[in-house]
């Protein structure tokens, strides 16, 4: 219980996921319809972000190089950047082929790849490599980040507006690197949750639907797959029966 006055410090699984929610939400406004995802779990907050922003379409790809050209296909249909996501290690060097045509062709791909706090870096911590020179004088921007307890929400606004103008504008990838610290899952949240509660004008929690997703897309997150996905996150330890 705090009783200091002062507002309780977020742990670091929900702070992540709140900073990582108003980047989606700056990121729709500005015109942003589809991620594309692969899982990981150093890339929780940005998914589950991802996931429960409304007007998002997520479109799940286990292999980072096939989510990639996903990407590509779609930023070059839509002339605006499909987001990739990815988990922290080798992951996201998959995606440099399909960088290199973007760079090369003109399309925009932003980039968002997770990655170890700096305390973890260069102690041969797993999964741990230098991301900063993946695609390497392939982007029209590069953001390493900083640790997440020094950033608010202006500056998730004013990189989610860098970032899409530099990919559109840029006509390229561009590449954002998210350290996030232990614990990574963003805590209970209820259905419509995305930081804080969110209601509908009749003050009733508000849920939002299968995200933007049409049920043909076979990698989409259905309802009822987004149900039990924010189910999975109020609990500590469980399973998960496939077949």
């Amino acid at each position: 219980m705090n009783v200091s006055g002062h507002p309780a410090p977020l742990h670091s699984g929900h702070l992540a996921y709140t900073l990582a929610s108003r980047f989606f939400d700056e990121l729709v406004a500005m015109g942003i319809e589809r991620v594309v995802a692969s899982p990981g779990s150093r890339s929780t907050a940005l998914i589950t972000a991802a996931a429960t922003t409304p007007g998002i379409a997520l479109d799940i790809q286990h292999d980072e190089r096939v989510a990639a050209f996903v990407a590509l296909g779609y930023g070059k249909g839509a002339q605006r950047p499909a987001v990739l996501i990815c988990t922290s290690g080798s992951a996201g060097s998959h995606y440099l082929p399909a960088v290199l045509e973007g760079h090369y062709s003109g399309v925009p791909i932003m980039m968002l790849t997770a990655d170890r706090p700096a305390e973890l870096q260069g102690v041969g911590a797993p999964q741990t490599v230098d991301q900063s020179d993946f695609f390497s004088g392939y982007t029209r921007l590069t953001r390493m980040l900083p640790d997440i307890d020094v950033l608010g929400d202006g500056d998730m606004i004013d990189l989610a507006r860098e970032a899409y103008s530099a990919a559109v504008v840029g006509r390229g990838p561009v590449h954002v690197n998210w350290p996030f610290p232990e614990p990574l899952e963003p805590g209970n949240l209820r259905p419509g949750q995305k930081g804080g509660a969110e209601s509908s004008p009749t003050g009733q929690p508000m849920a939002h639907s299968a995200i933007g997703l049409q049920p043909s897309q076979s990698n989409a997150i259905g309802s009822a797959d987004q149900l039990a996905f924010r189910h999975l996150l109020q609990v500590r330890r469980g399973f998960i029966v496939v077949g």
